[in-house]
């Protein structure tokens, strides 16, 4: 109905297929109607909607567009299939039977079948060779314009036709440069040509040892490392099919890895403790994680203590510190450095304590107690800091802080602790600076 506008006669246009005929059926598919075996064809709808027929034209003869005028009742459900029976009997069209019979037969050497809007535009049409025996004649994949002989004819199903197995396609893979340490993923892809389409499985053929792809994905991971540093890995990647036989593609391409510098790292220093006029040495030593490792030299920095040296090469530390650096505490930091572009390096500091030649060593005396209180005294340089530690047996690992850090204004000084009930308590006193 038209309310309000110009009436129109047309029906909507449809868009469905002669999807699959056989023009000489003596022993494939038997007619419901009467059980005897008739030429047949199907109509597919491979859209989304219910497609009606009422109204619509089937013909053997393109030149006689209204041989047969399809009756009410006719319709495709959306992917669906409408049998025809071309049997010359469209006498037992039954609303109690979903397939149609119309008033024409199909000729095993030759024919063609037509379907047109009842106002005379075609919808479909197939022109025929000479047929052979149980042996259908249909499109495939169903709905496309290739036409197959069928030894597995599928009436009122999807169409399907055994293809020879293709190779898959994979997709091309671009050379790839990364720095070494830094990951490289992706996902390798490729396509299958065959109906359907054929299961597919990433392998390699060539890669590093610790890269990985997933079979079923393609996801391609590698983790470089700093021995890939400076070498060009070519990577080959196949995807096979499981198909019979089997069949497979490869593509392949470089990753070239570029060196990165790594920085040096120096071994940690013990402090040291020497007399003014002695010499103090000891070896600084350190590792480079690059492969191949660079080459380090060791420096001091500029405010390093007047006479202190190091060996850029052997990390040999010297100093035979004075009377006028006595007493003190000197912080000194040691640098070592590669030759790697851009250069890095590392630092550490390293305490040495100097100390007066002729003075007494750092040590308690004259200890004393009374009613559970201990006196501390020891002898101090004017100046330094002292820190004082104990703990209350021999096996303890750890020593506790007698109170804050104590700067010295004396050069003898002295504290006292409240034991309580501990039948012993161990002590000792540190120059901190």
């Amino acid at each position: 109905m038209t309310p309000g506008a110009t009436n129109n006669g047309t029906l909507p246009a449809v868009v469905v297929f002669i999807n699959e005929l056989m023009a000489d059926n003596l022993g494939t598919l038997a007619d419901p109607a009467d059980a005897k075996f008739e030429d047949w064809f199907e109509i597919h709808n491979p859209g989304t909607n219910l497609v009606s027929l009422a109204g619509y034209f089937l013909t053997d003869a393109l030149t006689n567009k209204s041989k047969f005028q399809i009756p009410p009742g006719y319709a495709i459900p959306p992917g669906g299939y409408l049998l025809v029976w071309a049997d010359d009997e469209a006498n037992q069209n039954n609303g109690s039977r979903p397939d149609l019979h119309v008033n024409f037969s199909l000729s095993k050497s030759g024919d063609g079948i037509g379907l047109f809007t009842p106002d005379g535009i075609q919808v479909d049409a197939v022109i025929f060779n000479t047929q052979t025996t149980d042996v259908s004649l249909g499109r495939f994949p169903d709905a496309s314009a290739s036409l197959y002989s069928m030894t597995n004819p599928t009436p009122r199903a999807a169409n399907f036709y055994p293809l020879p197995n293709t190779p898959p396609m994979s997709a091309p893979l671009l050379d790839q440069t990364i720095l070494e340490g830094t990951l490289l993923a992706f996902t390798a892809t490729a396509t299958d040509t065959n109906l359907p389409a054929q299961q597919l499985t990433f392998s390699f053929d060539a890669a590093p040892t610790n890269a990985t792809i997933d079979a079923a994905t393609g996801n391609f991971i590698w983790e470089t490392s700093e021995v890939d540093g400076g070498n060009g890995y070519l990577i080959t990647i196949r995807v096979t099919d499981n198909g019979t036989p089997a069949l497979s593609a490869t593509r392949s391409f470089t990753v070239n890895v570029i060196e990165s510098n790594t920085p040096p790292a120096l071994i940690p220093i013990t402090g040291r403790n020497v007399d003014e006029g002695s010499n103090v040495t000891f070896t600084v030593a350190a590792t480079d994680p690059d492969v191949p490792e660079q080459n380090l030299s060791f420096h001091l920095d500029a405010n390093a203590p007047t006479g202190a040296s190091i060996d850029a090469v052997t990390g040999v530390f010297s100093w035979t510190p004075t009377s006028a650096q006595a007493p003190g505490v000197f912080q000194i930091t040691i640098r070592t450095r590669d030759d790697g572009a851009p250069a890095l390096e590392d630092s550490t500091v390293v305490a040495i304590t100097v100390n007066q030649a002729g003075t007494e060593p750092l040590r308690f005396h004259s200890l004393a107690a009374s009613n559970g209180v201990v006196r501390l005294p020891w002898n101090s340089v004017q100046g330094h800091t002292y820190r004082l530690e104990y703990k209350n047996t021999l096996d303890e690992t750890s020593w506790t802080p007698l109170g804050a850090d104590i700067l010295a204004n004396a050069t003898g000084m002295f504290v006292t602790d409240d034991i309580g009930t501990n039948a012993q308590r161990i002590y000792r006193v540190l120059l901190v600076q």
